[in-house]
């Protein structure tokens, strides 16, 4: 397998066209927990810089990202509550982290970036298992979101204003900050509020939202520590689309949904200190609590029999609490090893209640009350070695250490409650090749790991009309993956190309009720270890630079291949090619600098085969290609205009097996102005 995936990397690297997404001399710490040069990381790593994200008038922070190999995004029917896909892996298999520090979500479909684009001063995206340095959930990779913070002047303040007219939306940001001999601090406050979307098949229903979010920070920093301290709040409400083929197809005669709460509140701390040792490089302590609330609504209404309809009404009300610690010491223990280790507590509680009113014909029908509270403690220990073994060859080898423990604490459904309680190990290796300074080689291999949910296992949740029993017998979701790649650094070209195989199992998902399953319904479903999935892929980044012009792309392809007990397939419901292709010119005017880019983004055809109640079912979606424009202003005293042109060729299409048709023609406009 690694001579064939070698293979390919070498030929890939001599023969495509050249494309980067950033430079490769930024300082990543994401993917080791280190500071280490982009061009020197042993894993895939892409970084966007507070300069990049300051010119994108976006909406939603996914957005921000789609640019990167590997990633794939989704709505899953919410507009404004985008999703991530890594490598075909869906979200609920990444680490969401914000300034290092883990936001974590229980449910299927993963965690929605909530987040304003506005707040973020650079993004860090490892590709890939993450598992031995950032815990159970980063089987797929790890996205960590850095804030902003104020460091320089006594005062500062910006205002941006971004309006979309495919959905006639706006995004107003305001934030301000300042330094003075004991603090430094920062207030921030965006509103962002968008209407339904247009697209060339008419506006789509039920696709508003609106979101507000506030936050602050304080801190201090001296010569030899520093402390911060910061608090977020994040608000939003969302409408959600449902397919008239779903809504309006037997047995339902209506099916519709709504989330009108999905809020996040965090007050973290963060300590460093640098010590006056030959030995010890740094003592890093993190420390947060957050609480996130979930409103979600769903309204089926079934026909059953003649003249006999069932109009039932489902309201899931949840809160999870998480609190989380992190200590990591890096040793110095000679002049070419760098130790990491670390110990990590992450502590989950859970309180769903969920009612459910049904009646036939419209006369009054009964009610059902589910109350259930569960927590899940997660206790870790990890450790990091790096190896300078020449000047050209580094090692890194890394392992931790799990035990986690739950239970079921209050439930009106059972008369025992479970709890459980699991233990593993997994492992990390890398090695580095770097023949000069512009080249790296890179080979790494990586174990993955993430315990069933909260909901997976004790709580359960409703998917429509049906009830998803949890299951406390569900073994892990575990993965296995090998990488090799290289990254060139030329005075005119950059290259990053990565290819990879993965092989996961115990893959967990929800089949229908069988006899000896504990269910509370004929029409119930179960959560059940039913799914393993091979994968093989190629991310290419390449770019090659003129004096005032780089030609640019990005692209993906990957071949997923899905397997349980009924079915062994490579529609895997993920287009096999995915990328962009672009031109990028400067010019300087007057004393202002003027950026075009003019790119292309594209989709190979997504096939789908799902079981549903022993029958399968086969759906394709239509490849695409896009041709797009932005155009970017700055002043020197510190003005920003961005102009996006979206889909000038008014294509309808949607990404992947995505339910929502993307936006239609459409000009997005962003004004930024600093003082």
């Amino acid at each position: 397998m690694l001579k064939s995936i070698q293979g390919v990397v070498f030929l890939t690297a001599l023969s495509l066209p050249i494309l980067a997404e950033n430079t490769l001399e930024e300082i990543v710490v994401t993917a080791t927990r280190t500071e280490k040069l982009l061009q020197n990381s042993p894993y895939s790593v892409s970084v966007l810089s507070e300069d990049q994200l300051d010119l994108k008038p976006v909406d939603q922070l996914a957005e921000l990202l789609r640019e990167i190999p590997g990633i794939y995004l989704s709505d899953a029917g919410q507009a404004g509550q985008q999703r991530l896909r890594i490598r075909g892996e869906e979200g609920r298999r990444m680490a969401m982290l914000i300034d290092g520090q883990e936001f974590g979500d229980h449910r299927e479909v993963g965690v929605p970036l909530l987040i304003d684009p506005g707040e973020i001063s650079r993004i860090e995206l490892v590709r890939g298992p993450a598992s031995v340095l950032y815990g159970p959930k980063a089987m797929g990779g790890v996205v960590n979101i850095i804030t902003r913070k104020q460091s320089k002047g006594d005062f500062s303040a910006r205002i941006s204003t971004a309006v979309d007219s495919a959905t006639n939306g706006v995004r107003v940001a305001t934030s301000m900050g300042g330094v003075n001999p004991y603090f430094d601090w920062r207030l921030g406050y965006t509103n962002n509020k968008q209407q339904e979307r247009e697209t060339p098949a008419g506006a789509i229903e039920n696709t508003a939202y609106e979101s507000d979010s506030v936050s602050f920070s304080i801190g201090k920093v001296a010569e030899s520590w520093d402390l911060r301290i910061r608090y977020q709040d994040f608000s939003s409400s969302s409408e959600v689309y449902v397919a008239p083929e779903i809504r309006f197809t037997l047995p339902f005669v209506d099916f519709g949904l709504d989330v009108p709460q999905r809020d996040r509140q965090k007050v973290s701390a963060s300590y460093r200190l640098l010590p006056d040792t030959s030995w010890i490089d740094s003592v890093q302590l993190d420390a947060y609590r957050q609480s996130s609330e979930r409103g979600f609504h769903s309204f089926p209404s079934l026909m059953f029999g003649p003249g006999l309809r069932n109009d039932t009404t489902i309201i899931t009300d949840s809160e999870l609490v998480s609190i989380g610690s992190n200590l990591q010491v890096n040793f110095v223990p000679g002049d070419r090893q760098e130790l990491v280790a670390g110990i990590q507590y992450v502590s989950d509680r859970i309180d769903q209640i969920i009612t459910r009113t049904s009646s036939i014909n419209g006369l009054p029908g009964r009610t059902t009350l589910n109350t259930d509270q569960a927590s899940q403690g997660t206790l870790a220990f990890y450790i990091q070695e790096e190896i300078s073994l020449t000047k050209q060859w580094a090692l890194l080898l890394g392992a931790r250490y799990y035990q986690v423990e739950g239970e079921l604490e209050r439930s009106n459904r059972f008369d025992t409650l479970p709890d459980y309680d699991d233990s593993e190990l997994v492992k990390s290796f890398a090695v580095t090749y770097s023949p000069s300074d512009n080249i790296t080689w890179r080979l790494n291999y990586s174990d993955g790991y993430i315990f069933p949910s909260l909901l997976n296992l004790t709580v359960g949740a409703f998917a429509g009309s049906s009830y998803i029993n949890p299951s406390i017998t569900l073994k892990p979701e575990t993965s296995r993956t090998m990488e090799l790649g290289i990254r060139v650094n030329g005075d005119s070209m950059t290259l990053d190309v990565g290819a990879f195989a993965t092989r996961a199992k115990n893959y967990i998902d929800h089949l229908f009720c069988e006899t000896g399953d504990q269910c509370l319904g004929s029409r119930d479903k179960i959560y059940r270890n039913i799914g393993e999935a091979n994968s093989q892929g190629i991310e290419i980044a390449a770019a090659y630079n003129f004096t005032n012009v780089s030609l640019y792309s990005n692209l993906t392809w990957l071949s997923r291949e899905l397997e349980n007990e009924s079915v062994k397939t490579k529609k895997s419901g993920i287009p096999k090619v995915i990328g962009s292709l672009g031109i990028k010119a400067t010019r300087n005017l007057s004393k202002n600098l003027l950026e075009i880019d003019i790119f292309s983004r594209f989709s190979s055809q997504t096939k789908e085969r799902t079981l549903v109640r022993n029958t399968f079912l086969d759906e394709a979606y239509a490849g695409y290609a896009t041709i797009n424009a932005n155009f970017n202003l700055v002043t020197p005293k510190h003005y920003k205009f961005a102009l996006q042109l979206t889909n000038l060729a008014d294509k309808k299409y949607s990404t992947g097996t995505e339910n929502l048709f993307a936006k239609g023609r459409s000009a997005s406009l962003l004004f930024l102005v600093k003082f």
